[in-house]
């Protein structure tokens, strides 16, 4: 659009103002948290989708447990569909991370998979400890989950070095 924008890709971005910019085409990138969610409702529900404008590499985590589960997945440059052939998925364990680990945005739909999945799973929320809220509201509803709090060492370890 006109304007002088360097530094992409490093921990800096520098933007010198100019006096007018000119218009310009962009395409929003797919929803990836969206995407993904509608395919593990077709891993929960049976039936098949495809959905196109996906960019599939963008959520290859999310795709890999839904092949745990036993989904079919095939995808393309631009989309990704899903086959659910089977009664019930099978329970997938995971661990949530930043980018390109699993989406925490993600925890939530897993653990309703998992809720109706033949087997047993951990869930491991590693961004926002407070993220299990829809645990107790499954067990209300019947299902077998518990939820364990645990310290989080990891954390107390890296504040310690810091402190060195």
């Amino acid at each position: 659009m006109g304007a002088n924008i360097i530094g992409e890709g490093t921990d800096t971005i520098t933007i010198e103002g100019v006096d007018s910019l000119q218009g310009c085409n962009f395409s929003v990138m797919p929803d990836r948290v969206e995407i993904a969610t509608y395919l593990t409702a077709v891993a929960m529900t049976g039936g098949n989708i495809k959905i196109k404008s996906a960019i599939p590499s963008i959520f290859t985590s999310v795709i890999d447990k839904l092949e745990n589960s036993g989904a079919k997945i095939s995808q393309g440059k631009d989309w990704v569909s899903i086959l659910m052939e089977k009664e019930r998925p099978k329970a997938v364990s995971l661990t949530t991370g930043p980018y390109p680990a699993f989406p925490t945005d993600m925890q939530a739909q897993f653990v309703a998979l998992n809720s109706i999945s033949e087997g047993n799973s951990t869930v491991t929320e590693t961004i926002f400890e407070n993220r299990f809220m829809h645990v107790q509201e499954i067990a209300r509803m019947g299902g077998k989950i518990s939820l364990k709090a645990i310290q989080l060492l990891l954390k107390e370890l890296i504040i310690y070095l810091v402190h060195l």
